[in-house]
């Protein structure tokens, strides 16, 4: 123990040793240091004297440089007039005379006004009229309902107007944008329930008459909406329809079977389409009621959301699953609108067409190439899907081609004034009579008027109460 306090010490000692070295080391090199820091600021220090000294030296230059440009330029200015006045000065002086005098012309000789505003007119009408005819015949998207039935020889089932026209639906938009009185913020692209009177849901309803209509005994209750395209508006005319069919009274859900890009808990505001949904329950992870969502603030309608987004949406669309929840959904409920992907994009719309009753293809007005449009339809065909129209959405309603507008009518439809306000027109009268019973379009018969009239409290019309 003895020698090992020895050894103890001595190390410590030589530590100690060490360290004092160190120390005296680092002290030399910071005096080191400091000296040479101190030498670099005297010599930015000179330096910096130098530049200053150039510069004003610098700026003397400059002035001088101007002065003898100036000096220069006067000097060649009095030469070149000392020449002209020697050249002047040796000039022999003119002989002419004027012998008779010229006659002043009562019009001038040029330019042709006339001629040239004729000319001008007419190679802009032939100009104009030219390059209408090219840009038609450039034009290779579908605007029109006609466009539709001639290339594709399917029904056009509603004409939706563009969301942007006019002023008036600016200022919707500033009303819609923010929350709702239920607390959930209002989504403007659901104008069926949020602007019941606008064209917008008239167009809708329009489609959800067609697509009952189109078989009376047993309409489609499976329908798949698809577009072409991204970016044609096939979610939010899902959506709407999905409302519209709510509004009947009937329970509807709306299935977002875009398992890439999906749009409908984002439109309906489901927080809880983030954690599960239909890619939980094709994946064998949850149950079709934990997926299911009501809407807290429509009636009869419920959502399921997309859910985590897989790395393979094909294949998962394609298992067995998909076949019993569609199975399952038609037992709960009366409609079944299913959000796909475009069908030019992936192969999921197609692989969803084989399970649903009906397609729904919607086309963006002006903007889908008509080879996209054929070319969706021959693949739906080609697996021997049904189709039920199309959509011709996002037209210009100040256009000619907009053959289904109601701005002109506000109070054809049993709108009141106030109405007609909230729908924009901004020289309602102050009253408008109501049509009583037995007068106006309903005719004599008041118990077709009590007939409509009820229907108000299922979200179809809006009639005054018998």
């Amino acid at each position: 123990m003895l020698r090992l306090q020895a050894q103890i010490k001595e190390v410590d000692d030589q530590i100690s040793r060490e360290s004092k070295g160190i120390i005296l080391q680092l002290e030399s090199d910071y005096r080191e240091a400091k000296q040479r820091e101190e030498l670099i600021r005297q010599a930015l220090e000179l330096q910096k004297a130098e530049t200053n000294n150039m510069a004003e030296k610098m700026v003397q230059y400059n002035i001088l440089k101007r002065e003898s440009e100036a000096d220069k330029t006067l000097y060649e200015g009095l030469l070149t007039k000392l020449k002209e006045a020697g050249i002047s000065e040796g000039l022999k002086s003119s002989n002419l005379r004027v012998v008779d005098p010229a006659m002043i012309p009562s019009f001038p000789a040029r330019p042709a006004k006339a001629r040239n505003i004729a000319l001008a007119f007419l190679v802009g009408l032939v100009g104009g009229i030219g390059l209408a005819l090219l840009r038609e015949y450039l034009d290779n998207t579908v605007k029109t309902p006609d466009d539709i039935e001639t290339l594709t020889r399917l029904p056009s089932l509603a004409v939706v107007p563009a969301f942007g026209d006019g002023g008036t639906h600016k200022r919707r938009m500033g009303i819609f944008g923010g929350p709702s009185t239920n607390g959930h913020e209002k989504r403007i692209e659901l104008v069926a329930q949020h602007l019941p009177k606008s064209q917008m849901s008239e167009a809708f309803r329009a489609l959800r008459t067609a697509l009952l209509l189109s078989q009376p005994d047993h309409p489609p209750q499976v329908i798949l909406v698809t577009s072409a395209l991204p970016r044609e508006g096939k979610t939010t005319a899902a959506a709407n329809l999905a409302v519209t069919l709510a509004q009947l009274g009937d329970k509807t859900v709306l299935v977002d079977a875009d398992l890439r890009k999906p749009g409908v808990g984002r439109l309906l505001n489901l927080g809880t389409g983030k954690y599960a949904g239909l890619s939980s329950y094709l994946a064998g992870v949850s149950t079709l009621d934990l997926v299911t969502v009501p809407h807290p603030a429509i009636p009869n309608l419920a959502a399921i959301p997309t859910g985590p987004l897989p790395p393979n949406p094909a294949d998962l669309l394609s298992s067995h699953k998909l076949a019993d929840a569609i199975a399952e959904l038609r037992t709960k409920y009366k409609f079944v609108v299913i959000d796909s992907p475009p069908i030019m994009a992936a192969t999921d719309a197609v692989i969803l067409s084989v399970q649903a009753d009906g397609v729904l293809l919607v086309v963006r007005s002006g903007e889908t190439p008509k080879e996209a449009f054929t070319r969706t339809r021959d693949l739906l065909i080609s697996v021997k899907s049904r189709l039920l129209g199309v959509v011709l959405n996002a037209v210009d309603a100040s256009a000619p081609d907009y053959y289904y507008s109601y701005r002109y009518y506000p109070y054809s439809y049993g709108y009141g004034p106030q109405e007609a306000l909230e729908m924009g027109n901004e020289e309602a009268p102050e009253h408008v009579p109501l049509q009583a019973p037995g007068s106006g379009r309903f005719g004599t018969n008041s118990r077709r008027w009590c007939a409509l009239s009820d229907h108000r409290r299922r979200g179809v019309h809006r009639f005054p109460p018998c």
